[in-house]
């Protein structure tokens, strides 16, 4: 997608245009990095302004509206074209890109990140809006609010959300509104999203309030459901017992008829208080044990139904234990104008490499459920372009890829929304909708719960028995 001109992305009856990614020479990705890193830095969409002084990083949220001091950083490391900050949380590693010899153009990445994330250009000063300090009232901290999902906010078509209209109905309710007001305000602007990437943090000296948002579900189950799944699958189909790694967030046990039964519960968590790289030598110390020896096998039934999502690098570590050949996974997209939400940055396309470590080249088929969500899902993406095919079976998983952005409002709350798109090598997203199974059955449903059942993983283990899943390729 990157060679071509323009893209035009068909997503239910709207057209996204999408920037063709500038043509950025290989040699010149190893290029030393500019000697002179200081200087002001605008991000392509996400709305970020980074000022780098000397070693120091910091960065500002900007609307039409405000300017609110964000993240800080300092630089730890140089190594040819990286020039690598730490900030308060995890590592930010700021890559600069010669774009044609020019030194005004460069990417930042972070650790858990599968694309560059940010194109970041340089600017000469700083917007008038950053001359003066945005308000802190519960007018302006409605209208920073608004105007953020205004500017980066690409789902409200989907959503079937008048964002004007909600902005003419709440804004009102807010002139003097105290702090609890207010955030009950903001929560029931976003709840009617649907969405489990937009959350609000209320957490100050004052207030310790919070949201995350979740689509309806029609059957929830709860954690009592949750449990009681795992029972049926250990005391009715397993013949070698679950094996667990990562704190528990990786499993694997053998199913009769010689099938491995891989359970992901997680793409995260899998050492305690660790960074992203002692979570992904745990991972992959993992899959290193788990196929070791896969003589006999007769497939692989990966289990994401019940997964709380995680970083998508390790569903790209995962999908590559299982990859004959190179592939593209997705292109990620971001809205990058704020007065048109159909107009998208470059795509950024990211590839499935077979790993030279152990894995599993034959039949598999995932396992999917309305519970699966966020990096689940794109692992699932992730898993479409793989030859020999995924057979997927259960139901459609909840449609939320998008990393989320976090951002400040003036009264020193946080909240979150999304503004990426992952995209199919066709252009398809599946926001929204989620990605369907191509063998849809009912699951995780209290009456199967109940009764001890498990359709899903008994149709699974009837598509693999039958040979019924494409053979790998020679």
């Amino acid at each position: 997608m990157s060679r071509v001109l323009s893209l035009l992305l068909t997503w239910g009856c709207v057209v996204y245009e999408v920037a063709a990614a500038p043509a950025v020479s290989a040699s010149l990705l190893g290029a030393q990095a500019p000697a002179k890193l200081s200087g002001l830095w605008r991000t392509e969409g996400y709305g970020y302004l980074i000022q780098v002084v000397g070693d120091s990083l910091k960065a500002f949220e900007v609307t039409d509206l405000s300017c609110i001091p964000g993240f800080r950083a300092h630089q730890i490391e140089q190594d040819g074209s990286r020039v690598v900050f730490q900030r308060e949380d995890y590592p930010l590693t700021f890559e600069f890109i010669a774009d044609k010899g020019s030194a005004d153009q460069g990417r930042i990445h972070y650790d858990g990140i599968t694309s560059s994330y940010m194109i970041v250009h340089r600017v000469d000063s700083l917007p008038a809006i950053c001359d003066r300090t945005t308000a802190d009232d519960p007018t302006t901290t409605f209208d920073v609010f608004w105007e953020t999902y205004r500017e980066h906010y690409p789902f409200f078509h989907l959503k079937h959300v008048d964002w004007r209209a909600t902005r003419d109905l709440f804004r009102p309710r807010v002139v003097h509104a105290s702090p609890r007001e207010l955030f009950d305000v903001l929560r029931l602007m976003i709840e009617q999203l649907h969405d489990h990437h937009t959350y609000i943090d209320a957490t100050t000296t004052d207030t310790s309030l919070s949201y995350g948002g979740e689509p309806p579900d029609p059957d929830p189950i709860g954690d009592a459901g949750r449990a009681r799944a795992l029972e049926i699958i250990k005391n009715r189909f397993l013949v070698v017992p679950l094996r667990s790694w990562c704190n528990d967030q990786v499993s694997f046990g053998v199913l009769r008829g010689s099938i491995g039964y891989l359970r992901l519960t997680s793409f995260w968590g899998y050492v305690a208080d660790g960074d992203y790289a002692a979570n992904r030598r745990a991972l992959d110390a993992a899959l290193d044990t788990i196929f070791a020896s896969t003589a006999g096998w007769r497939g692989l039934i990966i289990d994401v139904r019940l997964s709380r999502g995680g970083v998508d690098p390790f569903g790209l570590a995962i999908a590559s234990r299982l990859a004959t050949a190179s592939y593209t996974a997705y292109a990620k997209v971001a809205r990058r104008d704020p007065n048109d939400p159909m107009l998208m940055t470059p795509p950024q396309p990211i590839t499935v490499v077979p790993s030279t470590r152990p894995g599993w080249h034959g039949p598999v088929v995932e396992l999917t459920s309305r519970y699966s969500v966020s990096a689940v899902e794109t692992f699932t993406q992730a898993l479409m372009g793989r030859r020999p095919g995924v057979e997927r079976i259960g139901e459609n998983t909840m449609g939320a890829f998008s990393d989320v952005g976090d951002r400040h409002l003036p009264n020193g709350w946080t909240f979150g929304l999304p503004n990426e798109l992952f995209l199919t090598e066709r252009g398809t997203s599946f926001d929204d909708s989620g990605i369907p199974p191509t063998i849809a059955v009912p699951t995780l449903r209290t009456a199967d719960l109940t009764a001890g059942r498990d359709p899903g993983l008994d149709r699974a283990i009837a598509v693999l028995s039958a040979g019924r899943v494409d053979s790998p390729r020679k």
